[in-house]
Formats: structure tokens, C-alpha cells, sequence
């Protein structure tokens, strides 16, 4: 909250309402190569708007083991839908969006 300069601006009477939150559920589990993965969604909206266009991006580090055998070919793409194994190892960055 700004003033615009003026050195007798008073917001003494601002009042905060929290509207809902925001927030990103960080969890770190562990799937074997070409193993099924489970998907838990989380959706919740204090106004019940409802749901938009899932999307699921995903993001591949293969350089967290030694001899790293590439990049996953779903490295850096955004899909209407969830992957149901990945085929490489590494770290991956699943993110979901509503």
C-alpha cells in the first residue's frame, strides 16, 4: 500500500479480509521407472467457482543420479491430462493447475 506521495494520507482505517488461499502442497515421494503413478488432486475454491481446464506440466532433472540417461520426453510440457509412468530417472516437477 502506497501513499502516492502524499505525506498525509492516513490508512489507519484499512481494513484486511482474507478472501482464501493460495498455496502450493509441496510433496516428495518416490516411483520406480515405468511404475503406475497415483494422482491425489486438491481443488478448493471459497467462491465454488468451477473447476477450469486441468493442466498437468511436468519437469525432469536427470542429473540427480550418476550417468544420467537424458532428458524424459514429457521434460517441459504441459498436458490436459496426468502421465502414468515416467520411463527415465531423476527428480521430476509434477505441478497441477485448476
Amino acid at each position: 500500500m502506497m501513499s502516492l506521495g502524499q505525506s498525509s494520507a492516513s490508512f489507519s482505517n484499512v481494513k484486511k479480509n482474507n478472501y482464501g488461499d493460495m498455496y502450493t502442497e509441496e510433496k516428495y515421494e518416490a516411483v520406480l521407472i515405468n511404475d503406475a503413478i497415483l494422482y491425489d488432486k486438491i481443488f478448493s475454491d471459497i467462491e465454488d467457482d468451477p473447476k477450469s481446464i486441468e493442466e498437468w506440466s511436468y519437469a525432469h532433472n536427470p542429473h540427480i543420479f550418476e550417468n544420467p540417461e537424458g532428458l524424459s520426453m514429457f521434460n517441459g510440457k504441459t498436458y490436459g491430462a496426468t502421465i502414468h509412468s515416467l520411463g527415465k530417472p531423476g527428480v521430476y516437477e509434477i505441478t497441477y493447475r485448476a
